[in-house]
Parts: structure tokens; C-alpha cells; sequence
């Protein structure tokens, strides 16, 4: 009896402690992340005609030009706070990203060596915009860990807090994006990408 008295003072004791601990930091939400790959018909059946219906048939056009492929990233937040003593802390915040990957699709079967060199067009293709991907998914973690460390904040300037913090994470993204593009030509020159 006296054994099982001391189990359940320590279940409790255990309990207790991990219930302050819980309590005691912002709880750290995942981030939502949603992705989607969408795809454009291209027509050809030789190498020459698939490369010259690639510029006429992607409806990818930016600033003027014309690309091949494309990744489209949404990052979004929600948040409340906790007021405590006149100041305030993030109770929880939520990061959600939505990425879209939009590439070319043969609408024609080529012959099998134009099929084998469409397949590494592709690749290539895909290995450029993941990187693109994978940097927007690097913001929105960032941007979820600096959004729950949030603490002892003016009550009176939560949201401005908030947005300046999401402004500067897109801002952020935005010019690493360029920068990758303008290092890899966007992605002609996908070998000069080492990793950064």
C-alpha cells in the first residue's frame, strides 16, 4: 500500500510538472503546409519542336519573359495573445504556406530518345523550382518560431509587432528568391547552385 502511495505521488508530481511546462512557453504549432503540382500542355514530337512550343505555349510570363516552370508560394498567419500585468505574449500562432509547382506537359508521345531527353528536361526543371520551394517552406518555419518566442510586448502594438515580423519574412524571401534566380539564371545555370 505504502508502494503504491509513492507511485502515484510521483505520477502526480510528474503530471504537475509537465502540465507548469506546457503552460509556461507558447505552444509551437506547426506550420500547414500545403502543396499542389499543376501542369500545361505542350505539343511537339522532336526535341526542335517541344523546345520552340515551350516559348509559345508556356503561360508563365513575368516581368516580359517567358519561363518554363514555376513556383508560387502563399505564406499566411494567424495568431492570439495573452495579456498578463499590462503586457502581452503570443498565446499561439499558426503558419500556413500554400506552394503550387506549375511545369510543362508533353500533349504528344514522342519517340523514345526525345522522351529520354525530355525526362532530364524535367528533372532539371524540378530541381531548380524545389529549391524554390524549399527556401518559401524555410520562411514559413522561421516565421512560426519568431511568432510564438513572442513575449513582453506593448499591448498597444501587438499587430503592428506581428506584421512587421511577416512583412520582413516575406521581404526576406522575396530577395533570396531573386538572388538564386540571378545566380542560376533561372535554372539554365543550375550547376553554379551550391546549396546556400
Amino acid at each position: 500500500m505504502h508502494t503504491t502511495f509513492r507511485i502515484s505521488t510521483i505520477w502526480r508530481t510528474f503530471l504537475i510538472l509537465t502540465l507548469l511546462t506546457l503552460t509556461a512557453a507558447p505552444a509551437l504549432a506547426a506550420v500547414i503546409v500545403t502543396t499542389k503540382t499543376e501542369h500545361y500542355p505542350v505539343n511537339g514530337l522532336t526535341h526542335k519542336e517541344i523546345a520552340e512550343n515551350l516559348k509559345r505555349q508556356s503561360p508563365i510570363v513575368m516581368d516580359g519573359r517567358t519561363f518554363q516552370a514555376h513556383t508560387q508560394s502563399n505564406i499566411r498567419y494567424e495568431f492570439s495573445w495573452t495579456r498578463r500585468n499590462g503586457r502581452c505574449a503570443m498565446k499561439q500562432a499558426t503558419v500556413f504556406i500554400d506552394i503550387t509547382y506549375k511545369y510543362p506537359r508533353l500533349a504528344e508521345t514522342p519517340d523514345n530518345e526525345t522522351l529520354r531527353w525530355w525526362q532530364g528536361h524535367l528533372d532539371k526543371l524540378a530541381e531548380h523550382e524545389q529549391v524554390h520551394g524549399k527556401y518559401a517552406l524555410e520562411a514559413a518555419h522561421e516565421l512560426d518560431k519568431a511568432l510564438n518566442s513572442l513575449s513582453d510586448l506593448d499591448c498597444a502594438t501587438v499587430k503592428e509587432v506581428v506584421k512587421a515580423l511577416g512583412d520582413a519574412t516575406l521581404e526576406s524571401l522575396q530577395e533570396r528568391q531573386r538572388t538564386y534566380d540571378a545566380l542560376t539564371e533561372h535554372g539554365l545555370q543550375q550547376h553554379e547552385y551550391t546549396g546556400q
